[in-house]
């Protein structure tokens, strides 16, 4: 398999708090893999890592096996160097967050073409193509006209979705993406997903949806504590958890909500 993207003996503190320790994960192209965990383990803060969004302390950082580096000032945070290199960075690694983070006077179409206008520099008649074929794809293809307000948190996600894919990103990164959702609007945005998974997308998501989970990854990583306790297949994990302690909390979640 090719490997995508890689952390190797990352940490992250705050202070005197460390936030995650010594994690070693690898993404290989068109893996789906999922990140659980209770809250606090330090799930949201290594997918930030994974698109430097959080400065590591410590640790390597590559794509497709090219080192990416990055310095830290006094403070931790990226030199104004490295956040500019970031910044070309995420252009290849998308962000989906947990509260959509659309722009409220915007439409939906402009919610979608202005980043990739203003970063990538393609002319607005490409953009408006490509903004159509991605609202198709996540089932808004009527809704360019729309904004924010006037929709649904489920749409609202879903625009999140299509507006990251607008940035031809190789790998996307999502932060719980339906925890803010009412529970019908959830499998709306799962099925995207799904989908994406389906035509290839490299996929990193940190999730509480078991049976997404079951269904859809290729492996899983139970975090706690900022390390990460279990690596396996989602078969592994039902049969042969780690620890007692992840076998506890897989037992939590809704395992119910089928995905189609």
């Amino acid at each position: 398999m090719t490997e995508k993207i890689s952390l190797q003996h990352l940490s992250k503190t705050y202070g005197k708090r460390e936030i995650l320790k010594d994690i070693n994960v690898t993404v290989n192209d068109g893996e789906l893999v999922t990140l659980i965990g209770p809250s606090g383990s330090g799930k949201s803060t290594l997918i930030r890592c994974l698109n430097l969004l959080e400065a590591p302390t410590a640790g390597t950082l590559t794509f497709n096996r090219q080192k990416i580096d990055y310095k830290l000032n006094r403070f931790g945070q990226l030199t104004r160097k490295s956040e500019a290199q970031a910044a070309q960075y995420r252009t290849k690694v998308g962000m989906v967050f947990q509260q959509f983070n659309l722009f409220p006077n915007r439409s939906v179409l402009q919610n979608l073409i202005d980043g990739p206008r203003r970063i990538l520099k393609v002319d607005r008649g490409t953009l408006e193509q490509q903004a159509v074929h991605y609202l198709t794809l996540v089932g808004l293809r009527d809704y360019q006209a729309q904004y924010p307000a006037q929709l649904s948190g489920g749409q609202k996600q879903r625009v999140a979705i299509a507006r990251a894919l607008m940035m031809s990103p190789e790998v996307l990164l999502f932060d719980e993406p339906t925890s803010a959702l009412d529970p019908e609007m959830v499998n709306d945005v799962l099925r995207v997903m799904l989908r994406l998974k389906q035509a290839g997308m490299t996929m990193v998501v940190v999730t509480h949806e078991m049976a997404f989970t079951e269904q859809a990854s290729d492996r899983v990583l139970f975090l706690e504590q900022g390390q990460i306790q279990f690596a396996g297949t989602p078969q592994a994990l039902q049969q042969e958890p780690a620890t007692s302690r992840v076998k506890q909390f897989v037992s939590t979640l809704d395992h119910h909500l089928a995905v189609s």
